[in-house]
């Protein structure tokens, strides 16, 4: 609750010490689906100015209830009460809950962490579909510049499939469907408009190896272990074969899936899997300010930026170079672009619209 809180006051710059802790908003609508969201509930106890992009706020208006039961909804929402010497403010706060994720926005930053370490954050069902509605609510949410997808523990970013629950998938039609999910996370992830970091350490294996992959950039500390070691087991690595080819080529990929030998993350780097390697105490703080970096950027020079590079990688030359022409104009009007060089101009920070 404290950092759910702490957003809050950052997101509409409310002093800390005018606000007065009333507690969970114990609503059993909100806990009939695996994803949802528990909303803290406060109330000002003094007047003070709200503000929220920058520009004071005089008045804000009701949000009904049935907006807490929107799992899009993850920023602060706030509603006013008449008839007081001074208006009170009631707003909550969207703090999302999951059986197996831990999933947090703060200054523009999106934390998802892999939270099954007692089997190094193995993908079952449960953790695919929650990652699945994850992605999706982040994409939709604007105060969501940037996602950091990590692991829990201190063993493994993800080790891959619970091989306990692979023989429990029904008929070969169910089957493929339970398959479907991770195809869906790495699709949707190459599709968002939203910046995906995995910040690896550990073990990252098997369908942990083709998440980081998917992923945009791939911070790994040192201790990094990489691998495909399903062909050891009788199985192959074919959902995240499309990630992994398209990282490091056929013939890297394929000694990596013939082999199932583990690299480490220096070797993933070589092989093009990793955009960088630091020591395992500056992880966290390495990803934390790329993060940070990345979310202080115009979100759509973001955008642009990774559909145009999804899709001029499975273009002809020529015809990648007409479509990023295209592209370029598009990014070139947008009401960002001009606003980042007049803030340039003026040497001034400058407030991106998302336009």
């Amino acid at each position: 609750m404290e950092t759910a809180l702490r957003e809050a006051w950052e997101e509409i710059r409310l002093p800390p010490d005018a606000v007065e802790v009333l507690g969970l908003l114990d609503d059993t609508a909100t806990r009939a689906t695996p994803f949802i969201i528990t909303p803290v509930v406060g109330i000002v106890t003094r007047d003070v100015k709200f503000q929220a992009d920058g520009r004071e706020i005089e008045r804000v208006l009701e949000v009904p209830l049935e907006t807490l039961r929107d799992p899009n909804i993850f920023r602060t929402e706030l509603w006013e009460r008449e008839g007081t010497p001074h208006p009170v403010h009631f707003f909550t706060v969207g703090v999302v809950t999951c059986e197996t994720l831990l999933v947090t926005v703060a200054d523009g930053v999106a934390s998802v962490t892999l939270n099954r370490p007692e089997v190094r954050n193995a993908l079952n069902a449960t953790m695919i579909g929650e990652l699945e509605q994850a992605l999706g609510a982040l994409e939709a949410d604007p105060g969501a510049r940037v996602i950091v997808l990590a692991g829990a523990g201190d063993r493994a970013f993800c080790a891959g499939a619970d091989l306990k629950g692979m023989g429990e998938r029904g008929t070969t039609l169910q089957a493929r469907e339970s398959f479907g999910g991770l195809a869906r996370i790495l699709e949707a992830m190459a599709r968002m408009r939203t910046p995906v970091v995995a910040k690896v350490h550990g073990f990252a294996l098997a369908g942990g190896c083709g998440l980081a992959a998917g992923c945009d950039i791939v911070i790994a500390s040192d201790d990094a272990v990489f691998g495909l070691p399903e062909i050891k087991v009788g199985l192959l690595p074919l959902i995240v074969m499309a990630p992994i080819l398209r990282s490091v080529g056929r013939k890297r990929g394929m000694l990596m899936i013939l082999s199932g030998e583990q690299v480490s993350a220096r070797e993933a780097f070589d092989m093009g899997l990793v955009s960088r390697v630091v020591p395992r105490v500056e992880l966290d703080a390495a990803v934390d300010a790329l993060a940070r970096t990345l979310a202080g950027y115009s979100p759509t020079a973001l955008g642009l930026a990774k559909e145009a590079a999804t899709t001029a990688t499975g273009l002809e030359y020529s015809a990648a170079l007409r479509y990023l022409r295209e592209m370029l104009t598009l990014v070139a009007m947008s009401d960002d672009a001009k606003e980042g060089i007049a803030a340039f101009f003026e040497k001034r920070p400058p407030r991106w619209s998302g336009r």
